[in-house]
């Protein structure tokens, strides 16, 4: 459930990144676009189903991702979901995070993609 499963590069030879591909020997690069993600509504966020979990020493949005939704790709959902992420991803110890439900986000993530 990649947040890039229905995206399809774009190639990217823009004069911008000119000295960017000579150092590399490339004459572009293959990329995704950007994507614009919005924090779900507070209506939306009322509604999903989310499991609480405290932060402790030696936890990582990734490993989180990874236990509750099998999937270490998916860290960003966590992170967005408790507002964290702008400017900095530390988070203190014993901070409780509200993890959405694995079965929430699936069509959360879905949507997204159909909006890109």
């Amino acid at each position: 459930m990649s947040r890039y499963a229905n995206e399809t590069p774009f190639t990217n030879n823009s004069e911008f990144y000119k000295e960017f591909f000579k150092e590399r020997g490339v004459r572009y690069i293959r990329q995704f676009r950007t994507g614009k993600l919005r924090h779900p509504t507070i209506r939306e966020m009322a509604s999903l189903e989310r499991i609480n979990h405290v932060w402790s020493l030696g936890d990582r949005y990734y490993k989180l991702a990874h236990k509750y939704y099998g999937d270490s790709s998916l860290w960003w959902i966590i992170a967005s979901s408790n507002n964290l992420g702008k400017g900095t991803l530390v988070v203190p110890e014993n901070t409780i995070l509200r993890i959405p439900a694995k079965a929430a986000i699936q069509d959360l993530v879905a949507n997204k993609n159909k909006e890109r």
